[in-house]
C-alpha cells in the first residue's frame, strides 16, 4: 500500500492530537498567570473548536492512505492548517502586548515551538507545511515589526532580524531532513526489490 504524503501528515496530525491540547492548556494557563483576562480562555476554546475542525478534514486522510486529494481538497487543507495555526499563535499577541517584557519572551519562544512542531511534522507535503510555517511566521516576524512601527523603536527590529535567522535555520533543517529521509526510503526500496529478487531466483 502506497501512503500519500497528506496521510502521513494526517497520521502524525493524529497521534499528536491529545498532546497539542495538553501544550494548550498548559500555555493558557501560563498566559492567563502572565497576563490575567478573559482571552486566554476564550483562545482554549476556540483551539479546540480548531482542532475538531482539524480532525474532521484530515480524516479523510486516515480512512484512506492511498487517495489522492484534488486541488480542491488541497486548499481545503491547507486553509484548515492556516485557520489552526492562527488561533494556535494568536496567544502570542495577547502575551506580546499586554504580559511585559516576560509575556514577550515566552510569546517568542511559544511560536519557535510551533514552527519547529510543523517543521518536524508536515514536511511530507509541501503546501501543508507552507500554509502552518507562512502563518506562525507571520507572528514571529510580525510581531516586532509591528511593535518597532507603533514604538517608533527600530531597534525592535533586531528581534525580528534574530527571528528571521531562526527560521532559515529551520529551512535547512527541514531540507536536510527531507533528503535523509528520502536517502532511507530508497535504500528500503532498494532493499526490499533486492530481497523480492532473491526469493524469485530461489
Amino acid at each position: 500500500m502506497t501512503v500519500t504524503a497528506y496521510a502521513l501528515v494526517s497520521q502524525v496530525r493524529y497521534r499528536e492530537l491529545k498532546t497539542r491540547i495538553g501544550l494548550a492548556a498548559f500555555i493558557g494557563a501560563t498566559a492567563w498567570l502572565v497576563a490575567p483576562g478573559l482571552w486566554p480562555v476564550a483562545w482554549f476554546v476556540a483551539v479546540l473548536l480548531s482542532q475538531v475542525i482539524d480532525w474532521a478534514v484530515f480524516r479523510r486522510f486516515r480512512e484512506n492512505p492511498e487517495w489522492v486529494p484534488d486541488r480542491a481538497y488541497v486548499l481545503l487543507s491547507c486553509a484548515t492548517t492556516a485557520l489552526g495555526v492562527a488561533i494556535y499563535s494568536s496567544i502570542a499577541a495577547w502575551l506580546w502586548f499586554a504580559g511585559g517584557e516576560i509575556g514577550r519572551t515566552f510569546a517568542l519562544v511559544q511560536v519557535a515551538g510551533g514552527l519547529l512542531h510543523v517543521s518536524l511534522h508536515m514536511h511530507h507535503a509541501r503546501p501543508i507545511l507552507v500554509s502552518a510555517v507562512a502563518t506562525h511566521g507571520a507572528y514571529f516576524l510580525g510581531l516586532p515589526v509591528v511593535t518597532a512601527i507603533l514604538t517608533g523603536h527600530w531597534q525592535e527590529l533586531l528581534i525580528g532580524i534574530g527571528c528571521l535567522l531562526y527560521m532559515s535555520h529551520l529551512v535547512v533543517a527541514v531540507r536536510q531532513s527531507g533528503a535523509t529521509t528520502q536517502l532511507l526510503q530508497t535504500a528500503k526500496d532498494q532493499a526490499q526489490e533486492a530481497r523480492q529478487r532473491a526469493e524469485e531466483a530461489s
